[in-house]
C-alpha cells in the first residue's frame, strides 16, 4: 500500500509531525511504501492564478516547482496523511499553499 505524509507544520519535528509519524510507524514494517514530505523545507509558491490548468484542461498545476511531485503523488496514493498544527483556529500557512495548489484538480 502507498501511504503518502504531508507534514504542513513550520516545525519538522514539532507535535503535529510526531503525531503523524506515530501513526505511519504502524504500517512502515508492514511492507507499505511510504513517501514524507515536509512543505516548510520545501521551494514552492501559492497558486498564481494563471489558469494554465484550466486553459489547457489538465489536473496538472503549471507551477513547476518542488510542490509538482507531490500534487502528482496524492493523485495516485492509497492512504493520505497530513498533519498540521493549529494556528488562529485554521490550517498553517503551508498547508494553505498546498490545498490552493491542488485546484487544478477541480
Amino acid at each position: 500500500m502507498e501511504i503518502l505524509l504531508i507534514n504542513a507544520s513550520p516545525r519538522e519535528n514539532g507535535t503535529s509531525s510526531k503525531v503523524a509519524l506515530n501513526l505511519i510507524n504502524k504500517f512502515e514494517n508492514q511492507g507499505n511504501e511510504i513517501k514524507k514530505y515536509h512543505l516548510n523545507s520545501l521551494n514552492i509558491r501559492g497558486c498564481q492564478e494563471c489558469f494554465y490548468c484550466r486553459n489547457n484542461q489538465t489536473d496538472t498545476c503549471g507551477i513547476k516547482d518542488d510542490l509538482a511531485e507531490i500534487l502528482e503523488r496524492v493523485k495516485t496514493t492509497e492512504v493520505l496523511i497530513i498533519s498540521t498544527p493549529v494556528f488562529y483556529g485554521d490550517i498553517s500557512a503551508q498547508l494553505k499553499c498546498f490545498v490552493d495548489r491542488t485546484w487544478s484538480y477541480i
